[in-house]
């Protein structure tokens, strides 16, 4: 019961705060979920949905935190420090661990831990379902208290395709795999070579 109260008293002070920050016609309280609104009332400027998913610049966000612009003006999320000395970065991150939320485990292998990926839209099937392009870093191990290894990788789709696959990948112990380069080898020395268009590519004898 202490619970419920506390939760409605935070609830009750955040949109007194609104009120004394914001003029009456710019916000709105249309439960269970709250909406701000710019001067005119017209815009959505943010929302918090009954779900918990955030949006600016959309009143129907589908995703935890969305945000939309259109016109030609760009979507982006800003992190700015300022410090005399070296210290202080703008930092994004994921945690992942194993388990659940509420008793989380040791980080098992090749558990996502970041992903930074995009997605496009088609005719038939709108927004896609799947990341067209992914950077991402991935756990290399089952993580413990003196073990964290961890490896990056690169997808990309083919043109004509919709199906990603892995181009790049920098091991934990800095190896590089390249997927354009591998193929079957008769054995003996291997030279990676580099045409003037930038295009790398394996040879048998030295580059020319």
């Amino acid at each position: 019961m202490k619970k419920v109260m506390m939760a409605s008293l935070v609830s009750s002070l955040f949109v007194l705060a609104l009120c004394l920050v914001l003029p009456l016609s710019a916000y709105s309280v249309d439960n269970p979920k709250l909406i701000v609104k710019d001067s005119t009332g017209q815009y959505t400027k943010f929302v918090v949905m009954d779900t918990g998913n955030t949006g600016i610049g959309t009143d129907a966000p589908v995703y935890q935190l969305e945000t939309d612009a259109e016109g030609g003006a760009n979507s982006t999320i800003g992190m700015t420090v300022a410090n005399s000395t070296t210290a202080g970065v703008p930092v994004f991150f994921g945690l992942r661990g194993g388990g659940t939320l509420a008793v989380p485990s040791a980080t098992p292998s090749g558990a996502g831990l970041f992903w930074l990926g995009g997605k496009g839209w088609t005719p038939a099937n709108g927004w896609n379902s799947f990341l067209s392009g992914l950077l991402g870093f991935n756990a290399a191990e089952t993580f413990s208290d003196t073990a964290n290894g961890t490896y990056f990788f690169i997808s990309t789709t083919p043109i004509g395709s919709t199906t990603r696959a892995e181009r790049m990948r920098i091991n934990a112990d800095g190896t590089v795999i390249m997927n354009s380069l591998a193929g079957s080898y008769t054995g003996g020395s291997r030279y990676v070579c580099v045409y003037n268009s930038g295009l790398l590519f394996t040879s048998e004898s030295p580059c020319p």
